[in-house]
């Protein structure tokens, strides 16, 4: 059984250089714990300067059961006079069982001590707050800081966490930073945090809390605000992902982007607009 799974860490701004040079390790390091932990999944990753965020459309609620074979030493070695040798009970110890329940097999190469068990996977909730940690830990940014009372650093303090596994909360923590159904505005709409029921939910709040993840966005307010083509909108979304400043700037010397602004806020709709604000503010001035 799956479920769709949402985890954001939200952080302090994220500066440019360092985070674009591990930036093509993240999905690469995050897949290795997923597999790592027996839930291997297709997922999607996304960023803005203060968040991480990974979409897993169908994540398994659990590990699958799986058997497990363990090999001891030779029957001749574990067994003298038909009595265990420390060989024996030292196998026995080591599977965490009785040496009744141990057994023997041929592998090609005589007989061996053998157990098989059947392991029962464990619930993927019970997993995910090791696994977000481990991998925190694991993102080499090069120099990291401390803040507060933690003993631990990062590149940036951390200011938020989200696991969400279809609508649950699952419980976690991340310095010091509990799992919370919560996410931060973009701060030219809000400094408040917003809140949010299940993944869904957080993805439509984050387009009405002004919050670009898609980079698709990008490309259509570029086109909308700025009369960009489709595949100029598209060369500035790559510059823009990659933070290649010395492109944004070739467009803004050129005069792309805030001349085709400009052409939209002279459109006579948003001059009677402008008018209007305008006369609002001078009456309230007088006195």
């Amino acid at each position: 059984m799956t479920k769709p799974l949402l985890i954001e860490i939200a952080v302090e701004e994220l500066p440019a250089i360092p985070f674009l040079k591990e930036l093509p390790n993240i999905q690469t390091k995050w897949k290795k714990i997923l597999e790592e932990n027996n839930l291997l999944c297709e997922f999607d990753f996304y960023y803005t300067p203060r968040r991480l965020v990974f979409w897993h459309r169908e994540f398994k609620i659990a590990q699958d059961d799986t058997v497990v074979e363990q090999l001891g030493a030779p029957l001749k070695i574990a067994y003298k006079d038909d009595k265990p040798t420390g060989a024996a009970l030292g196998f026995a110890k080591k599977c965490g069982v009785d040496l009744s329940q141990i057994s023997s097999i041929d592998k090609g190469k005589g007989e061996v001590l053998y157990y098989k068990q059947e392991v029962k996977g464990k619930e993927s909730k019970v997993l995910l707050n090791d696994m977000v940690n481990k991998f925190i830990k694991s993102l080499n940014f090069g120099k990291s800081m401390k803040w507060g009372t933690n003993a631990e650093s990062f590149i940036r303090p951390i200011r938020g966490l989200s696991i969400v596994l279809g609508d649950e909360l699952v419980e976690a923590s991340l310095y010091s930073i509990k799992s919370q159904k919560n996410s931060f505005a973009h701060r030219m709409v809000s400094y408040d945090k917003f809140n949010f029921d299940f993944a869904g939910d957080y993805f439509c709040k984050l387009d009405k809390n002004g919050v670009i993840l898609y980079q698709e966005q990008a490309m259509q307010i570029a086109q909308t605000l700025a009369g960009y083509t489709l595949g100029g909108a598209d060369l500035l979304r790559r510059a823009m992902g990659k933070k290649k400043y010395d492109e944004m700037s070739e467009e803004e010397r050129e005069g792309k982007f805030p001349t085709g602004i400009l052409k939209q806020v002279e459109k006579p709709e948003y001059c009677e607009l402008y008018d209007k604000v305008i006369e609002a503010a001078q009456n309230k001035t007088k006195v």
